[in-house]
């Protein structure tokens, strides 16, 4: 996998997110204190599916910093507005990403300014999740 700066490099010059392929993933969770594992078909690769969902946990910490999106929330914005599909069976060679680790590999990083992830909706459905648990 390319380090964040290529990553970031690449996107911000890129014209889609897409490469053609679908890709499997289950999304979890390190501090779960039972696992809740999310497959999501995908058709973006995994350094930018990483970069996606980190891009997805700092837009929702700009609105409330207390507040941590669990996989669920992050799946279902996946499948509202980037083409995504969950899974209810396991996914064969399914990429696991740990939002928890995936948050600290992104932190101080450039991911917030890459306008392919941008999408108008976005705030509104995050203001949902943090509203629902009244922080």
């Amino acid at each position: 996998m390319k380090n964040r700066a290529q990553v970031i490099a690449n996107l911000k010059s890129a014209r889609s997110l897409k490469d053609g392929s679908s890709y499997n993933y289950v999304l979890t969770h390190l501090y779960d204190t039972s696992p809740r594992p999310v497959y999501v078909k995908a058709p973006y690769p995994a350094d930018i599916m990483n970069a996606l969902i980190a891009f997805i946990q700092y837009e929702s910490a700009d609105i409330d910093p207390s507040y941590g999106l669990d996989q669920e929330e992050v799946a279902e914005v996946l499948v509202l507005l980037y083409e995504c599909e969950v899974s209810s069976a396991p996914l064969s060679r399914a990429t696991e990403i740990d939002l928890y680790i995936n948050w600290e590999e992104w932190v101080n990083s450039d991911i917030q300014s890459i306008s392919l992830f941008q999408r108008q909706q976005l705030s509104e459905i995050l203001k949902r999740y943090i509203e629902k648990v009244g922080i």
